[in-house]
């Protein structure tokens, strides 16, 4: 992150069973807590790149990491048509970054944007909130 600007290091994995390396470096590292810090139920439109949340309910997990952890990462869970997503924030990062408000909607919202399927890049900056790769925590 430079002068406020989160660059989100997700990546487009075409084969539906592979994850993001971050994603299993962060959940063999932390336990989550057994209770989400809210649940944030999705809405169409869907993106293309990955199922959505069957379930339409995403949990949100606000976790005191290292540097060395991602500061947000939405991970999806699930195979044979059934698909489940759960975003982790990392809260040391967030602090340390003095995010505003609005920089924490619109990160959630990029996050929350992965979680309908979408991929960076994919549609519209109108329906995907996670068209771009950067998040103005500052905003």
């Amino acid at each position: 992150m430079k002068d406020g600007i989160y660059i989100c290091q997700g990546v487009h994995v075409p084969d539906e069973k592979a994850h993001h390396p971050d994603a299993f470096h962060v959940e063999k590292s932390l336990e989550l807590p057994p209770e989400p810090k809210r649940i944030f139920v999705i809405s169409p439109p869907w993106g293309e790149w990955r199922p959505h949340d069957t379930d339409r309910e995403v949990p949100e997990y606000q976790l005191r990491a290292g540097d060395d952890y991602p500061l947000a990462l939405s991970i999806m869970r699930g195979w044979g048509g059934v698909y489940h997503w759960h975003t982790v924030y990392n809260m040391t990062i967030i602090r340390a970054a003095n995010i505003t408000a609005e920089g924490w909607r619109l990160l959630r919202a990029h996050e929350r944007a992965h979680c309908r399927g979408f991929a960076h890049g994919e549609g519209t900056r109108e329906t995907n909130d996670a068209f771009d790769r950067a998040v103005n925590l500052r905003a």
